[in-house]
């Protein structure tokens, strides 16, 4: 798979590179992040954006939230995160708990649906749940990944939601203008 990072890969490349203590890529590859230029004229739609959807009492994102830390918004609730999602460029990105006070991951899911421009969702469960990230594939997340998991697999999972998302954005632009 190539890459299509545009300018806002530097900085998620550190933030995994952190996440993983080093060298960022698979047991399968040579495959990693970019650190491809911004595009020529690019603007803010060009960086990659995430959200944390998490009640802070848990420490299931804590850790993501550490290592995204310079490029992460953070929602409470999942009204706190419809306010993020409804804006013209929502984050590229959401990384949820199962439960927050005022919802759950699908309902995450249904303001990320909404948004007016593409987003992917990654749930972030304590524990890795083969029936839930069936559950949560089927109702429209990009992935499932478990707190327990190893660091090179979420880091895999964040470049693999972020390549997909910018293409998936390219692609309405293309279309939009058609």
């Amino acid at each position: 798979m190539s890459s299509i990072m545009p300018g806002g890969w530097p900085a998620l490349r550190r933030a995994a590179m952190q996440a993983v203590g080093g060298r960022v890529g698979h047991s399968a590859g040579e495959r990693g992040f970019s650190d491809a230029a911004p595009r020529e004229g690019g603007d803010m739609e060009d960086k990659i954006c995430a959200l944390l959807v998490h009640d802070g009492r848990g420490d299931q994102l804590s850790s993501l939230k550490q290592n995204l830390d310079d490029i992460v918004g953070v929602a409470k609730t999942c009204g706190e995160a419809a306010h993020y999602l409804q804006k013209p460029n929502p984050p590229h990105l959401v990384f949820t708990d199962t439960a927050m006070p005022d919802g759950t991951w699908r309902d995450v899911l249904k303001l990320a649906a909404k948004a007016p421009r593409p987003v992917n969702v990654i749930v972030v469960a304590r524990d890795a749940n083969f029936k839930l990230y069936i559950e949560a594939r089927d109702q429209g997340a990009f992935d499932l990944i478990a707190t327990s998991s190893s660091r090179p697999l979420v880091a895999e999972a964040l470049e693999d939601a972020a390549a997909d998302v910018f293409q998936r954005r390219e692609v309405q632009e293309l279309l939009m203008l058609g």
